[in-house]
């Protein structure tokens, strides 16, 4: 492969292997790491936009803390920090279109 793309998180953490530490952090170093003794030229890590070190959530300090473990391994990664990913089963577009189901009207924010 010429490039690899760490698109990998949970919003909500859990226990174990759904933790911030394991799949923002863990994960995220693992995944360099073994594209880098692959030989892979390009690593294109998905971030969040609220990633900082400082950040009050710990999502957004496990999602800034990967940043650094990727870069530790290619200084030169893409870093990307989308406001929200969406998709098929996702929490956000699906609610509201099951509210749109049953509403006659449907609040535009």
């Amino acid at each position: 492969s010429d490039a690899v793309v760490n698109l990998v998180g949970v919003l909500h953490e859990g226990g174990g292997k759904r933790a911030f530490k394991a799949v923002h952090v863990e994960a995220a170093k693992t995944i360099a790491e073994a594209a880098k003794a692959a030989g892979v030229k390009r690593l294109v890590q998905i971030s969040a936009i609220g990633a900082d070190a400082n950040s009050a959530s710990a999502y957004g300090r496990s999602k800034a803390q990967a940043e650094a473990e990727v870069r530790a391994v290619y200084p030169d990664a893409v870093i990307l920090r989308p406001s929200l990913v969406f998709g098929a089963g996702d929490g956000f577009l699906n609610r509201f279109a099951a509210m749109a189901t049953f509403s006659p009207v449907l609040p535009l924010i």
